[in-house]
């Protein structure tokens, strides 16, 4: 992999845990808000689901 290539490959990596956080939050408000509004699809909220659970499993 080029030097760029790993650089952007490390910076993800540092920046997945906030984004995980950021993500769960955001669920659970949309699952809050879910018997009111429509808001998020079903499949995009078993799509962010599958995201977290996959970052989950890299901790």
């Amino acid at each position: 992999m080029s030097k760029m290539g790993q650089e952007l490959e490390d910076r993800l990596d540092a920046n997945k845990y906030e984004m995980y956080e950021a993500l769960k939050g955001m669920m659970e408000i949309a699952e809050l808000a879910m018997p009111v509004t429509y808001f998020w699809s079903d499949s995009r909220v078993g799509a962010t689901r599958k995201v977290l659970a996959k970052i989950e499993g890299d901790k």
